[in-house]
């Protein structure tokens, strides 16, 4: 995900209509657990059958836990840093590589899941933001200067070459997704109150189709079979629309600066930027609708990117010093998989590794991150 939403100014608000299923303070609750597992790892045989468990990179914590390239260090794997970058945001993965863009650095990267053959794909880009592949093209976002309708969405082959202009005049478009026959945009419109909207293209190009208008600066995106989703980070919704347009669909409301959005086959599930003086969370809701649901807490309050597989939730605290974390679809127990990160931002996974970006605070400061899975 973006951090387009920099680009809003952050009011706080009161934060209401929306259901809890978890309380207390969730970072006591993670120290405690932390502190629990780390304890019953120490407390485990190091010499078993498959190896060492403590550092064996191979069989780390358990057999045949692979560590994906990091270190093993006390059973549990360490992130690896897969590429340097000024300021990597918007991240997307296939089976081979990572794609990214880098808002600072004006260019569009990819990278192989090992780290290995770090590649321009474009430069020259004025903002460049919200990144998704399908399998044979990326396409990207670009915010322009935020100043009037000078914004693009654009793609390039998965092995670079020209790139592709599909949309142009757009109102700052922020995140980005694509299906087989499409890609579908968030426009910010931060310039222009309430003028937000959700538009679609053929993945070939052609005339742009609005599929929801007059949207509070919507941000974060994802597709499914059925529908589009989105964020509204002034307005505080989460919201629906068919793949064909219609009428928009209010899943959750009265939220505070709901930032990205991932769906799986049953449910809806996105960050929310706490503000000042609220705390962050990660929610959840039916794609059907009904009573949200709160997986956790988060202070520092800036939860950002978000991901999930089939059966946990990641997550990204956009602050510096800030970690990587995990929880269970129904909530529970917030696990941290990388501690002490400069600013993350996007978060994505596959199989076996959960990737993400990491701010620069210095010139070249920014990363491209990995861990594998605990």
């Amino acid at each position: 995900m973006t951090k387009a939403y920099g680009i809003a100014a952050l009011v706080v608000i009161g934060c209401g209509g929306v259901a809890s299923s978890t309380a207390g303070d969730a970072g006591v609750e993670r120290r405690a657990a932390d502190a629990t597992e780390s304890a019953a790892i120490d407390a485990a045989p190091r010499e078993t059958g498959c190896g060492d468990l403590q550092i064996d990179p191979h069989n780390c914590g358990r057999c045949g836990h692979d560590c994906q390239g990091g270190a093993c260090k006390g059973g549990v794997c360490k992130p690896v840093l897969l590429a340097h970058g000024e300021n990597p945001d918007a991240l997307a993965v296939d089976t081979t590589s990572l794609y990214w863009t880098d808002e600072t650095a004006g260019v569009v990267m990819k990278v192989a899941l090992d780290g290995s053959g770090r590649t321009t794909l474009t430069s020259g880009q004025v903002n460049p933001s919200g990144i998704a592949v399908d399998k044979t093209s990326v396409y990207w976002a670009d915010l322009g200067t935020g100043i009037g309708n000078d914004g693009t969405v654009m793609k390039i082959a998965l092995a670079g070459g020209a790139s592709v202009t599909l949309a142009t005049a757009q109102d700052q478009p922020s995140d980005i997704a694509v299906d087989s026959t499409s890609a579908y945009w968030t426009c910010f419109a931060d310039e222009h109150p309430d003028a937000g909207a959700v538009i679609k293209i053929a993945l070939g190009g052609g005339s742009v189709v609005t599929l929801a208008s007059g949207q509070g600066e919507p941000l974060g995106i994802a597709v499914d079979g059925t529908n589009v989703y989105w964020t509204n980070w002034a307005s505080g919704t989460v919201m629906n629309v068919a793949l064909g347009g219609g009428t928009p669909t209010t899943l959750a409301s009265g939220t505070f600066s709901p930032v990205s959005i991932a769906v799986d086959s049953t449910s809806a599930y996105w960050t929310v930027n706490g503000g000042n003086s609220l705390p962050g969370m990660v929610m959840k809701v039916a794609l059907a609708g009904g009573t949200p649901t709160t997986l956790a807490y988060e202070r520092p309050n800036t939860p950002s990117g978000i991901a999930v597989d089939e059966s946990n939730v990641y997550w990204t605290n956009d602050v510096t010093g800030s970690d990587v974390l995990s929880a269970a679809l129904g909530g529970g127990r917030t696990t941290t998989l990388a501690s002490g990160q400069s600013t993350p931002s996007a978060v994505v996974v596959d199989a076996t590794t959960v990737y993400w970006t990491n701010g620069g605070t210095t010139a070249g400061g920014g990363a491209v991150m990995k861990v594998a899975k605990p």
